[in-house]
């Protein structure tokens, strides 16, 4: 697991899991319990261009985790970002 460096003194662990990999239909996204902020969840293709995004309020997280929808989704990698205030976790998403 990768650490990200944020300013000189805060570090946190970029804990945010996306299985299956690779995905066919969707997919679940998980993040460490310590992030009850509102949250933006964004997925961009490989150009960096924007597929997906929403913005989840702490009453919407459901344990932090989701279930995304891919299978409209064409073939290839994806970065999936999670974004607060405070911090931001990356995974990646494989699409057959």
């Amino acid at each position: 697991m990768g650490r990200t460096r944020l300013a000189r003194t805060y570090e946190i662990e970029n804990d945010l899991k996306v299985y299956p990999i690779p995905a066919t239909d969707f997919i679940h996204v998980e993040w460490p319990s310590d992030i009850d902020d509102a949250t933006t969840l964004t997925v961009l293709d490989t150009r960096g261009q924007k597929i997906y995004q929403v913005l989840l309020s702490k009453t919407e997280q459901d344990g932090h985790k989701m279930q995304l929808h891919v299978r409209d989704f064409a073939g290839g990698v994806y970065l999936v970002i999670l974004q607060t205030n405070q911090s931001f976790l990356t995974g990646k998403m494989v699409k057959l």
